[in-house]
């Protein structure tokens, strides 16, 4: 069943399942990670619902956010809040698998990239039951790679990435992001020890 929840942010409200996938504090996190972006491009990557998207929006971080997701489910829940939110016209929710960018969005087209990746390579631990929580949960639709490679294609020269993952895999991400043209400029513990914020910046354009 469809329901709203409090953003608790200018009023907004994101519409989620009750019974799927629900986003949590590292979404919140993230977004407390971000600057305000005032007039910059800016792109969320396995989206979910567009909880990161919304509060930059609600905020006045962003102007505009595009969202990038591969579950329609959670598209339709994340174009539902934007309606009902009324910012649809500035927030644009596409349904599409990020291995696929290229066929999705342009290339360095967005200064800033948002990511709340897959924690969990699949085989680490138990599937949930459902799809969704699933898909956000275990990387069975996009590994670490797949994520930079996306992020990478998507960011200008010059433009930042911010992102939130496990913290027993921080030195597995920092050694990827020279691969993909990235440049770490600060990474923090969370309160709770168990994953860290990573802020980093493309070097170079892509050549594909």
């Amino acid at each position: 069943m469809r329901q709203p929840d409090d953003l608790m942010i200018g009023g907004y409200k994101i519409w989620q399942d009750g019974a799927g996938f629900r986003s949590g504090t590292d979404a919140v996190r993230l977004f407390e990670l971000l600057p305000a972006q005032g007039g910059r491009r800016v792109a969320e990557l396995c989206a979910g619902t567009g909880a990161v998207a919304l509060m930059l929006l609600a905020s006045g971080k962003a102007e505009r956010v595009t969202t990038v997701e591969i579950d329609s489910r959670s598209v339709s829940l994340c174009r539902e809040s934007a309606r009902q939110n009324g910012c649809e016209n500035r927030l644009e929710a596409l349904c599409g698998d990020i291995k696929n960018i290229s066929d999705i969005l342009f290339k360095g087209s967005f200064d800033t990239v948002a990511v709340n990746p897959p924690y969990y390579p699949v085989g680490s631990g138990i599937l949930p039951k459902d799809p969704a929580a699933a898909a956000a949960k275990f990387e069975i639709y996009c590994t670490i790679d797949d994520v930079l490679a996306a992020a990478s294609y998507l960011t200008c020269k010059g433009g930042m990435l911010y992102m939130i993952h496990l913290a027993s895999r921080r030195e597995e991400i920092l050694s990827k992001l020279k691969k993909y043209h990235f440049e770490p400029t600060g990474y923090q513990h969370t309160e709770s020890g168990g994953t860290f914020l990573l802020s980093a910046r493309k070097t170079e354009e892509e050549t594909w």
